[in-house]
């Protein structure tokens, strides 16, 4: 696609017609004088200009030879949409920074597509959680003291493993004991949903039974 013809082309584009006939093309009929339609050197013009001005906004270089042009550039604009039909623009300083960039995330592909909320969402409450884009996961939360094992949820599944929690006992009620401590019990290990927890007396094993105490936890997975 590109500015060539036969013979006869000119060195400036042509003007546009000052009263153009808008309408529809006809071949026109001698018997009843109807005249055909003129297109005029404005209309190719108009034409060829529509076509290789997509060629060029899509980075490609004008060739007469080729007649692909006009659907590779099509197909460039095409790929340039994410899943949701959006336009996908990088800052010049933003994208070559990227094409240098030593980490490559695991499973992208070319042309992947980089969405803001992919890479960290959170939900800050008293029991909530943080993602990083690295994929790290940040949980916290509590629950109340049962006076028996009881059971903790994630406020969000770790999709791999957890890899490590840390305990506190949240005095309500009285002054706080140094002897009973908060523990993950032996038969409910930590899992991607949760655990199971005890406050107990370190000297004599028995159960804190302080149902206003909370148990707090701190949980690290991936």
């Amino acid at each position: 696609m590109d500015r060539a013809w036969e013979k006869n082309a000119a060195a400036s584009p042509p003007s546009p017609p000052s009263s153009p006939s808008i309408g529809y093309p006809t071949a026109g009929d001698p018997s009843s004088g109807t005249p055909a339609t003129l297109p005029g050197a404005w209309w190719y013009h108009m034409v060829t200009e529509s076509l290789r001005e997509i060629v060029t906004s899509a980075g490609l270089t004008p060739d007469h030879t080729d007649v692909t042009l006009v659907r590779q550039a099509l197909q460039k604009a095409f790929a340039a949409l994410d899943a949701n039909g959006e336009v996908v623009q990088l800052p010049a300083g933003a994208a070559a920074a990227l094409a240098t960039a030593a980490l490559t995330p695991s499973g992208w592909t070319s042309g992947a597509v980089w969405h803001e909320g992919d890479a960290a969402s959170s939900l800050v409450e008293a029991g909530g959680h943080q993602r990083f884009p690295n994929g790290l996961i940040l949980q916290w939360g509590f629950v109340a003291n049962s006076g028996v094992a009881t059971t903790v949820t994630w406020p969000i599944a770790f999709p791999t493993a957890c890899l490590g929690v840390a305990l506190s006992a949240d005095k309500r009620v009285g002054n706080p004991n140094p002897a009973y401590i908060v523990h993950i019990t032996a038969g409910g290990p930590v899992t991607t949903t949760g655990m199971i927890v005890n406050c107990v007396n370190v000297t004599d094993g028995s159960q804190h039974t302080e149902t206003q105490d909370l148990i707090r936890f701190l949980a690290v997975g991936y």
